[in-house]
């Protein structure tokens, strides 16, 4: 496979491993072009953190195993699915960006939008048969997945049908946690785990790694949320949210801090929000209150993320390195 950066190994993978033989069908190849491989090219070639391909490595290599043997198609699998859930998101979020480019349906329409993330779905799936694994670790990793995605598919039912508006002060902590450990937390979890899997670490491992790539996924949406309301070159996602009344950590800190009044008065005043300069004094206002505290509950969770991981492997250099990368996601939200 093409070596280089992640976008280029995601193109390159789907392009040797769906596209290698001239089309037998008849249909010339522009056709395909517009139906979907433009799509594809489009949005895996935009740059992204690639956290998901890196927890992948780290749980192989935590599980004991060197990090050159691990098969070059396992840490892209979960990037593929991930793509794919972002660009169904934004079709069910009506959204306008990702990944610093108009999102996917703005381009090409909603239809072809949604065909190309579903695609985006099932082919990690058909890939996941070609690893070299043995068989009963092919089947474990698969059905691992299948698990993972409906429960992403749940998590978003919730995100999609909840809204701040509707929620009281003492529900919408509860909401934002389990739309957060089943969406962001699933794929970081599955991430982490098909990586200790296929090296052949142990159900305990395993089950210890995969908790802790739920916890990561959690802080990992907390400093999206926190920078969306704190960063003003993020602040069109902070405005998406409340565009769209979305429960998020903002929300879910608001009422751990302040009184169910206060958290009332500003979840009324977002309902009156009908101008982006009305919901821009809301997401001045939420960042006033929560930032001090959501800053120190993101740290906090991926201090304990790092402790229960120590508790089953002990102190190690690799164990090290996988609780470095997640506390620089702070950093990389440029919340440190």
């Amino acid at each position: 496979m093409k070596q280089g950066t992640l976008a280029e190994r995601l193109v390159a993978l789907l392009e040797l491993e769906f596209r290698s033989e001239p089309a037998a069908d008849g249909v010339p190849d522009r056709l395909w072009d517009a139906a979907l491989w433009d799509l594809l090219r489009d949005f895996l070639s935009r740059s992204s953190k690639g956290v998901r391909a890196r927890l992948v490595a780290a749980g192989w290599r935590v599980a004991g195993r060197d990090a050159m043997d691990i098969p070059p198609v396992l840490p892209l699998l979960v990037e593929l699915v991930h793509a794919g859930s972002l660009i169904v998101d934004d079709v069910q979020d009506a959204a306008e960006t990702r990944r610093d480019g108009p999102a996917l349906h703005r381009v090409y329409g909603e239809p072809l939008a949604i065909n190309a993330g579903c695609w985006l779905y099932f082919a990690p799936i058909v890939l996941l048969q070609r690893l070299p694994v043995p068989a009963e670790t092919r089947l474990a990793l698969h059905e691992r997945m299948n698990a993972t995605l409906l429960r992403c598919h749940e998590g978003q039912a919730l995100d999609l049908a909840t809204r701040v508006s509707g929620l009281a002060h003492y529900e919408v902590g509860p909401v934002v946690a389990e739309t957060t450990r089943a969406k962001t937390g699933a794929l970081m979890s599955l991430s982490i785990a098909l990586g200790a899997q296929a090296a052949g670490a142990s159900a305990a491992e395993v089950d210890a790694l995969a908790r802790f790539g739920e916890q990561a996924g959690v802080a990992l949406q907390m400093y999206d949320d926190l920078s969306g309301l704190v960063r003003a070159d993020r602040a069109h996602k902070a405005h998406e949210d409340l565009a769209g009344a979305r429960p998020t950590w903002g929300w879910a800190w608001l009422a751990e801090t302040t009184s169910p009044e206060t958290y009332d008065t500003l979840r009324d005043e977002l309902a009156r929000a009908h101008t982006a300069e009305d919901r821009e004094v809301v997401r001045r206002r939420l960042a006033l209150c929560v930032t001090d505290h959501g800053r120190a509950r993101a740290r906090a969770t991926v201090d304990d993320a790092c402790r229960a991981l120590r508790n089953t492997f002990g102190s190690s250099a690799r164990v090290d390195e996988l609780c470095a990368m997640i506390r620089s996601l702070e950093v990389a939200y440029g919340l440190a």
